[in-house]
Formats: structure tokens, sequence, C-alpha cells
């Protein structure tokens, strides 16, 4: 009688036949949102807040200099100070983590995958992935883009944990609330509103989650030890800089100080305006999302609804915050994916819905040319309307086919405006993303932008290191004198050893001198200047309303980016003493 062989274990599937269409997808979005947040990082030269920050970071490094540190965001100057030794100081590393940060953001939706499902995830990912306001907090110095990711990623994380009770999602979360609690005051707007969404769930009696086990006092307390042990670390710089602590800490305060904001109606309005001129397609898609919600009472839909309200409130809580306007893209886009999943998952999309697709595509561009074309024409001819008479037919046309398709597939016709629409939307809203995150990032003439530095600056720096090249025999020896002391001049000069910059001249003067443009100084014979720009402000409004004149200047600057307003430019002077 021979002995049975025992079954054999299952072998266990090979990684590469695991991946899926949609993971693939997910790589492909990856790659545009780091090719639009990673090319040229370091174009744009540094403001003045995001070099008092990248200045703490430098002066870290410096022998006897880092006793009085105290950084803005404890968790980019822990990071950002780590990647500096191993790509040492510019204005690109200098962006690096927030960069980081901002292109995980992108990937954190496909935790939601049950929830949002595959095409839903997809669909959220790509436009975070290529959304302007993420793009350009990406790109920003400062702690704004790692709280943004740490937010998503406690959502994400306690959203998981309600599903499945498991540790490791406990951990997460902790993760999320240390790395959150050192980054910037934008956490604590985030979590005022997921708070405020928890709220209203136990109060409405949402069934979101089904009934689970809790998890038992143990793994409790390593998460407390996990959020703590993430908070101190980050804070302190690994306890190389224990003073942080004092920073973390007073991010809290910031951000009470942040509410009722400045008051006026400009700065009320500046955070709505801003998303409704960079972010067309949450405008659009976000708003029939939000109708869907409600119609169709979709349980993680109205928790998505409440969140997105409860941002749109800090809104007017928070006034003149501009960053909390990048909170509002969070639970807008994941209700975007949420309806496009629905929608587009109900059945398999066939020919028609594709052909509906390809019309209304076509539809909006031709509605975009057209209305380009009237923008540029009013301004020489204010009585030319042959374009927009040439809308008004195309939309009259595209509502009569619709109709017509309408009485054969209803879902054919709801799938292809669906596709098309959100087609239209990626193409513009990646158009208004690299033209804010890589050219137009310090032109105060756009709504995000408040005040920002000249290119010229960079000029200057080459300038400077020119002339020490010349007198001193190095690129940084130059015996230099500064009556002009921000952060930006400091940033920028930080390798000029000889450099002396405060409020006045010394007395002796100096082989180069650096003076306001409208400063009034003896100088004594032998000194030539050239002016240089500094830094750039919005200028006031010349009047205030809207009429047709600002509507059309407006739309002139948004698709040409051709605007009669001019912003306010500080110089200064470089004044070089003439060699004996």
């Amino acid at each position: 009688m021979s002995a049975t062989s025992a079954p054999s274990a299952p072998t266990a599937q090979p990684w590469w036949e695991r991946v899926t269409i949609a993971d693939g997808l997910l790589a492909l979005i990856l790659l545009a949102g780091g090719v639009i947040r990673f090319v040229n990082l370091g174009r744009v030269p540094l403001a003045e807040a995001e070099a008092a920050q990248a200045l703490a970071v430098w002066r870290f490094w410096q022998p006897g200099s880092n006793a009085d540190i105290i950084p803005g965001s404890p968790a980019y100057f822990t990071l950002t100070a780590l990647l500096t030794q191993l790509f040492g100081f510019s204005d690109a590393v200098m962006r690096l983590v927030p960069a980081l940060f901002g292109l995980a953001l992108v990937a954190l939706p496909w935790l939601l995958h049950r929830r949002l499902g595959d095409v839903g995830t997809l669909v959220a990912c790509v436009f975070l992935a290529i959304s302007p306001l993420n793009v350009i907090l990406s790109r920003t110095v400062g702690g704004e883009a790692i709280a943004l990711f740490a937010i998503l990623l406690l959502a994400a994380a306690l959203v998981r944990l309600g599903d499945t009770p498991a540790p490791r999602w406990l951990y997460l979360a902790a993760t999320a609330v240390g790395l959150g609690l050192a980054s910037a005051p934008l956490f604590y707007s985030g979590l005022a509103t997921l708070l405020v969404v928890w709220a209203v769930i136990r109060l409405l009696h949402l069934p979101l989650f089904t009934e689970q086990e809790r998890l038992d006092t143990a793994v409790r307390r390593k998460a407390l030890l996990v959020a703590g042990g993430v908070f101190v670390a980050l804070s302190s710089s690994m306890l190389w800089h224990p003073t942080g602590l004092g920073s973390a800490a007073q991010i809290f305060g910031t951000w009470l100080a942040q509410i009722g904001g400045i008051g006026n109606g400009r700065a009320l309005a500046d955070p709505f305006l801003a998303l409704a001129r960079y972010e067309p397609g949450l405008l659009v898609l976000g708003t029939v999302a939000v109708v869907w919600a409600l119609w169709r009472t979709s349980v993680p839909g109205l928790a998505l609804v409440y969140w997105l309200l409860a941002a749109l409130l800090l809104l007017l809580i928070q006034t003149g915050v501009m960053s909390n306007a990048v909170l509002v893209t969070l639970p807008g886009y994941l209700l975007v994916g949420l309806l496009a999943n629905l929608v587009l998952t109900e059945r398999p999309v066939n020919w028609l819905a594709w052909g509906v697709a390809g019309g209304v595509f076509l539809f909006f561009m031709l509605m975009l040319v057209n209305l380009g074309r009237f923008v540029r024409v009013v301004v020489f001819n204010p009585n030319e309307v042959q374009y927009l008479a040439m809308m008004i037919m195309g939309l009259m046309l595209l509502a009569v086919l619709l109709y017509l398709v309408l009485t054969l597939d209803v879902t054919a016709v709801t799938q292809g405006l669906l596709l098309g629409l959100m087609t239209f939307l990626v193409i513009i809203t990646w158009g208004t993303g690299w033209w804010l995150g890589h050219l137009a990032a310090n032109d105060p003439r756009e709504r995000w932008v408040q005040t920002a530095t000249d290119n010229n600056v960079h000029l200057l720096r080459q300038t400077l290191q020119s002339l020490s090249l010349q007198r001193a025999g190095s690129a940084t020896g130059l015996d230099l004198a500064s009556s002009v002391d921000t952060a930006v001049l400091r940033w920028y000069l930080r390798d000029f050893g000889n450099a002396r910059i405060g409020q006045t001249l010394p007395v002796g003067g100096a082989d180069v001198l650096i003076t306001l443009a409208q400063a009034e100084l003896a100088l004594a014979d032998g000194y030539s200047g050239s002016d240089f720009g500094l830094t750039l402000h919005k200028n006031p409004p010349e009047q205030t309303g809207i009429n047709a004149r600002t509507f059309t200047d407006t739309l002139r600057w948004w698709f040409f980016h051709d605007s009669p307003a001019r912003p306010a430019n500080e110089r200064v002077i470089v004044w070089v003493k003439a060699q004996e």
C-alpha cells in the first residue's frame, strides 16, 4: 500500500503577475504629477517667507549660528536639513521636500480604492496630480504640502480603520497626526474639518462603517507612542535641535490667530476666487457631484459633502488664509472620483458613449476658441459679436443632438457627457497648473501670488560673483555692505563671507554697496551704480466693482497672459567703487 503524498502549499503569485491595468495607469499619473512638480523646481526665486525658512536650514549647519534658529515648520526644517547634506543648498533643494510630499499626496487616494472603486480612485488621482493649487503648494518652501499630505493620510487611515480594525491602520493614523502637528497651521485646519465630519456622522447616525470590535488598550497606547515619537523626532530634528519643539507648539497659536483674519471683503473673497480661477474641474464637476450625493443620499458621498462644506466654512472663519483653499480640493476631488466611478462603471462604455464624449469635447474646445477670439478682438471692436453668436449656435446644436441621442440610450449620454467634460477639464487644468507653478509663481498679477521676488535677483547674485572674482580672486570673497536687510537678500548673499547686511551702511564704506533705489545717500566720488529688481507686490486696484472692462481684462490675462496692470517693483542699486 503506497503512502499518499501531502498536498503542496499554494505558491505565492509573482508581483508582476499581480499588476493590473489600474496599477499601470496610476504609475503614469504619478509620472505626470512628478513632471509638473519637479521640472525646473528652482527656476523661480524664493519669496520672502520661503527665504526665511531656507535661511534657517542653512544657518543650522553653520558653526555657532544655530542657537537662536526658530523654524517656521519643524517637519520641513528637519527633513530639508537632512537632504541638504546629500544635495547641497540651492533653491531646488529647498523645495524638494514639499514636492516629494505633494507627489505622495497624489497616490493617497489609492488607499481608498475599496470605497472609490478603481475608476474613481484614478479620477481623483488625476485631478490631484494636476490641480494648480496643489502644484503651487508642492513647489513652495514650507510645511503646507506636508500638512496637506498628513490630512489626507489621516482621513484615509481612519476610513480603512473603520472598515478593517487592524492595528496597522491605527499606527498609520498616529504617524499622520505626529507628522501634521509638526508641519504647518494648515494641518489644524484640516483636523478641525475632519472633527466636524465626525460629529455630523455621529449626530445623524450615518452608517458609514459597520460595527467592528474596538482595538485593545495596548494597541492604542502604542499608537500614542508612535504619534509622540514622530512628533518629537520631526520637531527636534532627531533631538539635534530641541528648541524646535517650541516652534511646533507655536503652530497651534498661529492657527488660532488666523481665526477672524484680515476682515475686509477682498481678503474674504480671495480664497473663493482662487478656487474659481485655478480649479475649474472642482467648480464644475464638484458642483455636479454635490448635487448627486444629496439626491442619491450616498453615505460616503454625504460624508465628503460635509467635509467639503466644513472646508468652505473655514474659508469664511479664517479670512485671507489662501492655503485653506487647497484643503477644499481633497474632499472635492474625492467626491468627483466617487461620482465618476458610479457613472462609468454602471455598465461598460459603448461606442455611442465614446461618440458623445468626442462630440462634447469638440464642443467645449470650440467654445473655448471662440471665447478666446472674442476676448482678443473686443478690445479693438466692442461691437464684434460674431464669436458669441457662434458659441450660442454651438450650444443649441449640442442640446438638440444630445436630446436625439438621449431617446436612444440615457446611460451612454451620461457617460459621454462626463468623459468629454473630464477630458476637456483635464487639459485646461494641466495648462493652468503648469502656468502657475512654472511661469507665474512670482507674478503678483496672479490671484494666488501676494508678494514675490523679482527674477533679477539671480542676475544680481551672478553680477556680484563676477565682481568678486575680479576684486577678491574668489566668487564669494567680495567686500560687500548692504543697507537693505531682507531674508531674500540674505539668502542669495549667504555665501559671501565678508558681506555686512544691516539697516545702515558701515562708516568706512566697502567695495560694493547695496541700497534701496529711492534712498538718498551721500556717497564718496568714484562709485557707479546699477539697479536691479528685488521684490514684486500687488498694486492696489484703481477701481472697485466689476464692469465690462475689468471682466475682459481678466479674461485676457487668463487666455493670453496679457494685462494692463503692472506689479509694484521694489528695486535696489548696487554701487561699485572704482579701483584705484
